[in-house]
């Protein structure tokens, strides 16, 4: 028992100063020295809720992925899952948020178990669909791909209008996707 608590009090170290690192839209400073000039005022993680610390977290592995700073993304998914895990049990939206950390360390069991999750909770999930897509994708698997891409064009109708908080934080992604699916060799997709 002791060495749970030490091993959580760590873990609850490593993300309250994984936290304090990261900037107001979840770009980072350097570990040393001064704060950039001119650079606001210090991020207050007291005032943030452990769901927002977690979010922050997410937002940091997912765009330093985005940006090829792989490096970076790997060193952050622990800390990203381990606040995530401190919530509890968490909506589709974290649900999501998790699969797609999974998703960027190439874990795509992990992912997988997540859009099923989602997809217990509602039958046709949208962002499920998404997941299951972008996991066949890395996979190069085209039947998996063509499924995902299937499921979630026989739930749009009804998921569309399902006024989900997590579709309206996603609504570009999902828009995108669908628009990939039905008008693939459209300009700008």
């Amino acid at each position: 028992m002791p060495w749970v608590v030490a091993g959580g009090a760590v873990v609850a170290l490593l993300v309250v100063l994984a936290i304090t690192r990261l900037g107001p839209a979840g770009g980072g400073r350097p570990a040393a020295g001064p704060p950039p000039v001119g650079g606001g005022p210090a991020i207050d993680i007291s005032a943030m809720t452990p769901r927002e610390r977690a979010d922050r977290l997410f937002n940091r592995v997912v765009s330093s992925a985005e940006r090829g700073q792989l490096d970076t993304a790997r060193f952050f998914t622990p800390m990203a899952l381990a606040a995530y895990a401190m919530l509890g049990p968490l909506d589709e939206d974290a649900r999501y948020h998790v699969g797609l950390i999974h998703l960027v360390n190439d874990e795509f069991d992990a992912t997988l178990a997540q859009a099923d999750s989602i997809a217990e909770v509602v039958l046709g999930h949208l962002l499920a669909a998404i997941l299951r897509a972008q996991v066949a994708e890395k996979r190069g698997d085209d039947a998996a791909l063509a499924r995902a891409r299937r499921a979630f064009l026989d739930s749009w109708q009804s998921e569309s209008t399902a006024n989900r908080p997590e579709y309206q934080q996603h609504q570009g992604l999902i828009d995108r996707f669908r628009n990939e699916i039905i008008a693939p060799d459209s300009p700008g997709s």
